[in-house]
């Protein structure tokens, strides 16, 4: 299961962006999305960040996590985090 946190207020551009994923160091069940491939606003308390790769404009997200959700977090906050959760036994 995954939860994701991020700014839903607005709507994201019809063109959509390129998103950059990135792995938290300390606490490899936090991933982030980024809008660059350096993560230069990665939050540092999360830090080191490893780069996992990228979506392309107009492609699926991985596991179903919502693209207008992901774009508007990156936009207003420069990233949008999200937690892989263990699923139940």
């Amino acid at each position: 299961m995954i939860s994701h946190f991020a700014n839903r207020s607005a709507s994201p551009s019809s063109k959509g962006m390129t998103l950059y994923i990135f792995r938290s160091g300390k606490n490899p069940d936090i991933q982030a999305f980024a809008a660059t491939a350096k993560g230069e606003a990665l939050p540092d308390k999360l830090a080191p960040w490893s780069s996992v790769g990228s979506v392309l404009p107009n492609r699926s997200l991985p596991h179903g996590l919502p693209r207008a959700t992901a774009e508007e977090g990156v936009k207003s906050a420069g990233f949008m985090l999200w937690r892989m959760k263990a699923s139940p036994v």
